[in-house]
């Protein structure tokens, strides 16, 4: 470990390295890919519970998979093929990235890879895919990046993608501190994105698609606005609607059992139906599960509140959810008041309404 992290500080030098080679790091997250597909087809099959939790403890392990790839890029940080894998680590080992590389050091692999763009590929038209992939990290270095390339970078398209990558930025800083300042701006960023970069494929979606989630998401999702409507089917082909809750609190998670924290979420709903269900309180889940699948465990008693069914992915989809377990609390009209994960923050939340 000593000789690797001397290795990467002489690298950041330009000093040549035996570990920099663009086979090896297109090998490696081939083969990371690859694991995470099979991982994905073997919990999907998963016949319960006990067994998908059995595989969780196999699951393929981002952070060896950074180190893996931090290896093959160490010494290429000027190399013309850089650019084309740095984006991978930042985005398949996205907690690896913001690890110090040692206790006395306040480098990161996401410090190393930013820093090394701009030192050494700042015109690169390849810089846009980075700046996205830069979102891992909304510290003020990563913004003053960010914000250089999208006011000076050559190329029209780039500066685009800065855009969108500084609008999606302004999000983390949350409701107080440096949120304020970036509100109205983040408009503009987001009409920039549209105009320059509308058209740039960022793996299965574009800047424009990206742009046009995020203003729904602000205008729909985050804290303040007025939830979209849901209607769907309960477990019993019944009708559900989220506007037949208006005036009482809910709490709505999205959950399924393929997920690494299934036990958990199911038990923090069921104990949410027992304490605020008599208090006034809807609690509501998006099961991303089979109809005989979400039968069966109400039926056994451990799911005991109730449900859409969105098997195909539509309800997730509208409340753009790609982590599960998500949580939204709304109030009495509707209005979001929580939006994160399932814990104490979204029953305080809810528990403060009925009081």
């Amino acid at each position: 470990m000593k000789h690797f992290i001397f290795t990467i500080l002489l690298s950041v030098l330009c000093l040549p390295s035996l570990h920099a080679d663009e086979a090896g790091a297109k090998k490696v997250i081939d083969q990371y890919e690859a694991e995470v597909n099979a991982w994905v087809t073997k919990i999907n099959a998963a016949p319960d519970i006990a067994a998908r939790r059995e595989l969780w403890k196999v699951i393929p392990d981002p952070d060896a998979f950074g180190l893996r790839l931090l290896r093959q890029l160490d010494g290429a940080w000027n190399q013309p093929w850089f650019l084309d894998y740095a984006p991978k680590l930042l985005q398949l080992a996205p907690a690896f990235s913001v690890k110090p590389v040692s206790e006395n050091s306040t480098k990161t692999p996401l410090s190393v890879v930013r820093d090394s763009a701009d030192r050494f590929h700042f015109a690169s038209p390849k810089v846009g895919p980075l700046c996205l992939a830069l979102v891992a990290d909304s510290g003020p270095a990563t913004r003053k990046f960010l914000e250089k390339v999208e006011a000076n970078h050559p190329d029209k398209k780039v500066q685009g993608q800065a855009a969108m990558a500084l609008a999606l930025l302004s999000r983390e800083l949350g409701d107080g501190g440096g949120f304020a300042q970036f509100k109205a701006q983040r408009i503009d960023w987001i009409r920039k994105a549209i105009i320059e970069a509308a058209d740039v494929e960022v793996g299965n979606t574009t800047v424009g698609k990206m742009a046009e989630e995020f203003l729904f998401s602000i205008s729909k999702l985050d804290k303040g606005m007025e939830a979209p409507d849901i209607l769907g089917w309960n477990v019993s082909e019944q009708a559900m609607r989220l506007s037949d809750y208006r005036g009482k609190p809910v709490i709505i998670v999205f959950w399924h059992t393929r997920m690494q924290a299934s036990e958990e979420t199911m038990a923090f709903l069921r104990k949410l139906e027992d304490r605020l269900g008599p208090k006034g309180v809807a609690v509501l889940g998006v099961a991303s599960e089979s109809r005989p699948a979400l039968r069966e465990m109400v039926k056994s008693g451990s799911v005991t509140w109730k449900n859409w069914l969105d098997a195909n992915g539509k309800i997730a989809k509208l409340y753009q959810v790609t982590d599960y377990p998500a949580c939204w609390v709304l109030d009495g009209a509707g209005k979001v008041q929580y939006r994160g994960v399932p814990g104490p923050f979204a029953e305080l939340t809810a528990e403060a309404l009925v009081k």
